[in-house]
């Protein structure tokens, strides 16, 4: 029997591209961008924007947080981004899940700046991951010492690291859900009873600015309250009954947030003391 070799190469030419078409078809839509993103758009949140993150070690949950932007402002010469966050924590010790809750602030400056310093090896967008937002990918390798490798993704900050510095210490630290007004992506992760209620309470504060007294408005008991300066610190934290706080006493001039607990949900306000 002899066997033609341009016919066979036909044949082998007519199955590869069955094969790339396939492969085409299967792989989900991926777009190239040469623009590396700027350390303001990799950071471009608004006040309401909720992320979930989970940390684990291969295999083994670490801890789970949910941070909810609450306030965004910018300092006096426009350079630097501050936010303020509320943040549910869920962190494994001895073996059981213990819980925290709290609020900090963080600033982004040289917002026009180069995310990473422009050290990125590649920018991309899949066309279901994030919901196609831009990612900013980079890796750092030395070999038998460390890998790390991350995610800058726009609006959405670092949302995925990956790091080794040896066999006992594998982590990953990672965004699996976030919410961006109606654009929702992931899957929601529970940090604590109050994520899965739907509670629909409501206060209002007067008056705003304030000078001596906080009126605080609202149709259920209150828990507590807790008062924080606009950097994170808590300088109230009281089991209040009464709805009228005195707060004489606080620097004029200053924003703060209040934070009231009604059943297991807790609700934040901005005010001025005057």
């Amino acid at each position: 029997m002899i066997l033609n070799p341009v016919k066979n190469c036909k044949k082998c030419l007519k199955h590869l591209l069955l094969v790339t078409l396939l492969i085409l078809t299967l792989t989900p839509l991926k777009t190239v961008s040469q623009e590396i993103s700027t350390i303001g758009e990799i950071y471009d949140y608004e006040i309401g924007d909720i992320f979930h993150f989970q940390y684990y070690n291969v295999g083994y949950f670490l801890s789970i947080t949910k941070i909810q932007i609450i306030d965004k402002y910018y300092s006096q010469n426009n350079d630097t981004l501050i936010y303020v966050r509320d943040i549910n924590y869920k962190f494994v010790q001895d073996t059981s899940w213990q819980y925290s809750y709290y609020i900090d602030t963080v600033f982004y400056t040289c917002l026009d700046s180069l995310i990473n310093n422009g050290n990125i090896d590649e920018v991309y967008s899949f066309s279901y991951y994030y919901n196609g937002r831009i990612v900013n990918e980079v890796e750092y390798t030395i070999p038998l010492e460390y890998h790390h490798f991350k995610k800058f993704v726009t609006g959405c900050g670092l949302a995925y690291h990956w790091w080794w510095d040896g066999p006992s210490n594998d982590y990953i630290d990672e965004l699996v859900y976030y919410k961006k007004g109606d654009e929702e992506w992931g899957t929601p992760l529970w940090v604590s009873l109050e994520d899965q209620v739907n509670n629909n309470h409501s206060i209002t504060i007067f008056p705003n600015p304030v000078e001596n007294y906080l009126n605080i408005s609202s149709e259920k008991k209150i828990s507590k309250i807790q008062v924080y300066t606009i950097n994170g610190k808590c300088i109230i934290d009281s089991e209040y009954t009464e709805k009228l706080i005195d707060l004489r006493y606080l620097t004029s001039g200053i924003i703060y947030i209040i934070a009231v607990k009604i059943d297991d949900q807790i609700i934040y306000k901005k005010f001025i003391k005057k």
